[in-house]
């Protein structure tokens, strides 16, 4: 009888057992997808980052870039400035000569 007892109490929690198993089943589905989830955001956070590094490489060289032409530019405008400059005094010297006469 006792094993009738056993048997019996078995069956009673055999519905109770499963759902207990289903509700594990469903949990663990829902962690897969949670850890699948996680891991694809985490490598499109990757390629993004990848991504902002290689924009700011590419923007620092092009500001070094920049930074020549500016230098370029401004010893011409140096130079033009300068003989600007010589140009304006030769112009004055000459006017100065040529127009009391």
């Amino acid at each position: 009888m006792a094993q009738a007892a056993q048997v019996r109490d078995s069956l009673r929690m055999l519905p109770v057992v499963r759902r207990e198993a289903a509700a594990w089943a469903l949990a663990a589905g829902r962690y897969r997808a949670a850890a699948d989830t996680a891991r694809t955001a985490y490598f499109g956070q990757l390629r993004s980052l990848n991504g902002v590094q290689r924009a700011l490489w590419e923007e620092k060289a092009a500001s070094a870039r920049q930074a020549g032409l500016v230098k370029q530019w401004q010893g011409k405008a140096r130079r033009r400035g300068f003989w600007n400059w010589v140009t304006v005094v030769s112009v004055a010297a000459l006017s100065g000569v040529f127009i009391p006469r």
